[in-house]
């Protein structure tokens, strides 16, 4: 009922959550068409949301382009892979007093990529507050971590390690296993903006 009230504003919204979520690609090109579709809408509020969007900075308006997600700097890539880290530590901090639920946790998940095994760790930690935040995180997240594994692959056999340690109660392990892939992404962060933009 909302979407015939205001149209605008459910396009707003609609738009905002996803941007909020990941769900947009840095450089990725917005189709009006598309997101009107996908929203239930006519163009001229998903049109008129960009547009808003666009004067706030939070969306670019490219001469011949169109309305495009903006880029993600490395600079900018190298702030969220280190805000990152630093929940992976802190849970990693709070988790070496779980000792056998962490165990029997880490040994029932299998064939994750390192991206995956962090998100598990910050989860485990179960801290109301490190979750809430955290959840922010990730939601930028989602997609440069799917770009990056479509570019660098997942990091599989490190995931594996790393929940091994996990299954065997290793978190200093662990997290010397986290802190080697962070500064394996954090060396390939200008190789992933520029495949961003693209």
């Amino acid at each position: 009922m909302t979407t015939r009230l205001d149209p605008f504003g459910t396009a707003l919204s609609r738009l905002r959550a996803w941007m909020a979520n990941g769900r947009f690609l840095p450089g990725e090109s917005l189709c009006i068409q598309d997101l009107a579709a996908e929203i239930g809408l006519s163009i001229t509020p998903v049109r008129e949301a960009l547009a808003c969007l666009a004067g706030e900075g939070v969306v670019q308006r490219r001469p011949g382009k169109g309305y495009v997600f903006p880029d993600l700097p490395a600079a900018e890539i190298l702030d969220l892979y280190e805000a990152q880290i630093g929940f992976a530590r802190v849970a990693l901090s709070l988790l070496a007093d779980k000792g056998h639920a962490l165990q029997k946790a880490a040994t029932r998940m299998g064939g994750a990529g390192m991206a995956e095994v962090i998100d598990f760790v910050v989860d485990q930690a179960a801290n109301d507050a490190l979750d809430a935040a955290y959840g922010r995180l990730k939601g930028r997240l989602k997609r440069l971590h799917e770009a990056e594994e479509h570019l660098f692959g997942a990091d599989l056999a490190q995931g594996a390690a790393c929940l091994a340690a996990l299954a065997r109660g290793a978190t200093t392990e662990a997290a010397v296993l986290i802190d080697e892939h962070h500064r394996r992404r954090v060396a390939r962060a200008v190789d992933l903006a520029d495949a961003c933009r693209a």
